[in-house]
């Protein structure tokens, strides 16, 4: 995941207000440890597949991914159905 978070200078980005007239600009974020403890979480463990999907669907941290701040997170679960990693992302 780290590996494509520092090929992907995109998700580690921050939106932010520009001057005068409000214009949006992006600002990019050199890859780091900070960043990516800031951006993967570890959400546990769920039991099964329908479990994973049920928390893509209702994402239990929309607020994370807002102005400002980092606009990309993750939430890293071991699913003991599948004896697999997995992850749900939320990009405001």
């Amino acid at each position: 995941m780290t590996t494509t978070l520092k090929n992907n200078r995109l998700w580690p980005s921050f939106y932010v207000h520009g001057d005068g007239d409000g214009a949006p600009f992006y600002a990019t974020l050199k890859p780091s440890q900070k960043l990516y403890d800031q951006c993967l979480i570890d959400g546990g463990t769920l039991p099964s597949l329908a479990d994973l999907q049920r928390t893509a669907i209702e994402y239990p941290h929309k607020e994370q991914s807002h102005y400002p701040g980092p606009l990309f997170h993750a939430l890293l679960f071991y699913v003991e159905e599948l004896k697999s990693a997995a992850f749900v992302m939320y990009r405001k």
